[in-house]
């Protein structure tokens, strides 16, 4: 039975509980009666804040805490009252002269901010504070590890109120553009966390003054410490996708240069920003081609989560793009292709090989990276062993690059990402040529990382840029750096993948003939090489004749006679002994002349044993068992060839050199065609001939008379 003062008027039997509803409302009388008791035991303390000797302002601010905060028996309804009654009181804390104490009254705020269940009711009077503490023209905040509790308490307001912060988006803004670049790195990456924070509370204001963060995180973004650069670069994430996305185009530059960040927290950082922008950017497809070339850079990372990153982040990329234009590939997604016929296993194998040297008594890691396009028969071990020859070649120091190598396979991009770069190679093109040649080394050899994984892309797509790839590779084959070059040779073999041969060699024999670029002729050359290394024997077969009669035309074979050129046509002839096999049988004549004529101006011996091999194997797939069966099969055309040039020989000719090495290599066979080759002589020992010329051909006479039971006088 109800025994409180409204006997009669109780409601306990109404079923709900055995408690008296009178106690109830008692006990929170009593509670909402506590509220001010603790405020009146707190007014000494408070009139102690005014006192002059720091000490006493100190100890009121700790009996402050221990009555407050620190009280269990205070329920959060009852710490929101009180945390109203005493925030000007702790806001006015802010400004004491002692730091003590400031750093004691943000840390109150705090508490009181995590506990009470309204904390927006403070926002009226803390943003104006924290603005005038740290927003203003000059920083009042003299202590750096309280400026940098005054942004973690912002971050908590942020995390606490959530959109009940958006009619301080001014105050937030400027208190942001000054502790972004404070000058300690700690306010800086806290401030960044803030912005991000900030921008997804409130996405539908935080965009009309987005841009005014901008510059400030663009001066961040080149710190010396690296978490900061990390967080300046997340940072500037969320301003650009949160904000009116006009921006894009003035932070692009310098995310570009992140990319090549000594730490591969930046690179990754960047990586996350550019995926996410192109998945959720408003205004993303404006800025494909700008956005598309920095995460596809990513490809290339020589750290492997990095790489993964780029990958997974394009595939999705591809996809939603795929999705969102279904309609307009249904065709293509009805008749899916098959890939190219050499189309790389497994995609493109890239390898990463990590040397060392020494520097400055200092060991230093660096690393170089090689693609290898793995064909029909190069199995994984074997496209390594190439690459490592590649290294070796290229100037790598490593005793055995294959054990440093590193094999990471790409399979071919989905059918959204191709549709990609197809579609934005032609604004793509311009700025990679641009790039190709730019002055710094490592910005060279990431763009020809770029294109090669454009081409990858573009496949059969890349004809028609082919005439400014060609241009681009060209310059690129005669780079310094020798990871420039590795890089733009895999590209032009991407390109003999990809193009059929009658539309490369009407452009590459044109250049072969008349190279453009006078300070490197054998520049087309090179690039030929390695385009034919890329074609498939069934499409360059037909084209055979055209390229053994363009390779040994004197303007090219005579033209030069630096071993770099030489080289690179002993190259051609390898590449199509290789490529083709038996097929070469019907330009065997072609690839002699061309042999014969590496051997008449080289003083190698290295390219002079490349010749002999090449000499070799095409006797090996002729079926002849030795060279003199090749000689004996071409000796008349030989002859002949050098004979209709006799009339213009002088002593700086490079027929004098030809009939040297064809006399002399012919062996026995020269006696079975007595008669031309006689006549030959006695046409350049006529006495109005150049005296040195004949001087020459009288030594080569003697040196075959020396012999002459197996050269002249072979047939008896």
């Amino acid at each position: 039975r109800c025994v409180c003062r409204n006997a009669g008027r109780c409601h306990t039997n109404q079923g709900l509980s055995s408690t008296c509803v009178c106690t109830v409302m008692a006990t929170g009388e009593v509670r909402a009666a506590a509220t001010p008791d603790v405020l009146r035991s707190l007014a000494r303390h408070l009139n102690c804040l005014n006192e002059d000797n720091k000490s006493t302002r100190k100890r009121a601010l700790e009996s402050i805490r221990k009555e407050t905060v620190d009280n269990k028996g205070l329920s959060s309804s009852e710490l929101q009252e009180v945390f109203t009654g005493l925030l000007k009181s702790l806001l006015k804390c802010l400004s004491d002269p002692a730091e003590r104490c400031r750093e004691t009254a943000v840390q109150m705020i705090v508490d009181f901010l995590r506990c009470v269940p309204k904390p927006e009711e403070s926002l009226p009077y803390l943003m104006p504070c924290l603005a005038q503490r740290l927003g203003g023209k000059e920083v009042l905040e003299p202590a750096e590890e309280l400026r940098l509790s005054m942004v973690e308490l912002l971050s908590l307001t942020v995390e606490v109120c959530g959109r009940n912060l958006a009619p301080y988006l001014d105050d937030m803004i400027r208190i942001l553009q000054k502790t972004i670049i404070d000058p300690f790195p700690d306010v800086k990456r806290e401030s960044c966390r803030c912005a991000i924070s900030f921008a997804r509370c409130v996405p539908d204001h935080f965009h009309m003054q987005a841009e005014s963060l901008v510059k400030p995180l663009m001066q961040t973004l080149s710190h010396q410490h690296s978490r900061v650069r990390v967080a300046a670069t997340e940072a500037t994430g969320a301003v650009i996708q949160f904000g009116t996305g006009k921006n894009v185009d003035d932070v692009l530059s310098h995310l570009a240069q992140r990319l090549f960040d000594d730490s591969p927290q930046v690179r990754k950082a960047v990586t996350l920003v550019i995926g996410g922008w192109l998945l959720h950017l408003q205004d993303r497809y404006s800025y494909f081609h700008k956005l598309i070339p920095l995460l596809l850079s990513s490809l290339s990372d020589d750290i492997p989560e990095i790489r993964d990153v780029a990958v997974e982040l394009w595939r999705q990329v591809g996809a939603q793009w795929e999705k969102e234009n279904e309609d307009d590939l249904k065709d293509k997604l009805d008749f899916l292709l098959s890939p190219p016929p050499r189309y790389p296993p497994g995609g493109l194998v890239s390898f990463h090989l990590y040397p060392y040297r020494t520097i400055c008594r200092n060991w230093v890691c660096v690393s170089v990276s090689v693609s290898v396009c793995a064909g029909p028969r190069l199995d994984l071990r074997t496209a390594g062993q190439h690459a490592a020859s590649l290294m070796r070649e290229f100037g790598s120091s490593s005793s055995d690059a294959s054990n440093f190598l590193m094999a990471t396979e790409m399979e071919r991009p989905a059918l959204g990402c191709r549709e990609l770069v197809v579609r934005n190679l032609s604004k793509l093109m311009p700025a990679v040529a641009r790039d190709a040649s730019d002055w710094l080394a490592q910005t060279r050899v990431k763009t020809l990382q770029l294109l090669r994984v454009l081409l990858l892309h573009a496949e059969e797509h890349c004809t028609q840029h082919l005439q400014p790839l060609l241009t681009t590779l060209y310059r690129a084959c005669t780079d310094p750096e020798p990871a420039a070059r590795m890089q733009c040779l895999d590209s032009a073999e991407l390109l003999g993948v990809f193009v059929i041969p009658e539309v490369y060699l009407r452009l590459l024999l044109a250049d072969v003939e008349n190279p453009s670029f006078s300070s490197s002729p054998w520049a087309p050359l090179m690039l030929l090489a390695a385009v034919l290394k890329g074609s498939s024997r069934e499409a360059l077969s037909p084209c055979l004749l055209q390229l053994g009669q363009t390779l040994s035309q004197p303007d090219v074979c005579h033209n030069s006679e630096q071993t770099v050129h030489l080289e690179q046509l002993v190259v051609c002839v390898e590449v199509l002994l290789r490529v083709c096999g038996e097929d070469c049988s019907i330009i065997s004549l072609q690839l002699l002349k061309i042999l014969v004529t590496v051997q008449s101006l080289t003083t190698e011996q290295e390219l002079h044993n490349r010749v002999e091999e090449c000499m070799k194997c095409l006797c090996g797939l002729l079926g002849f068992s030795g060279v003199c069966d090749l000689y004996r099969l071409h000796m008349a055309e030989l002859l002949q060839w050098l004979s209709d040039s006799q009339h213009c020989w002088t002593a700086h000719s490079v027929h004098k050199h030809l009939l040297d090495v064809i006399a002399l290599q012919s062996g026995p066979v020269l006696g079975e065609f007595l008669p031309p080759f006689l006549s030959l002589l006695r046409s350049c020992l006529e006495p109005s001939r150049d005296a040195e010329l004949r001087l020459h051909v009288f030594t080569v006479l003697s040196k075959l008379l020396l012999d002459s039971g197996n050269t002249l006088n072979s047939q008896g």
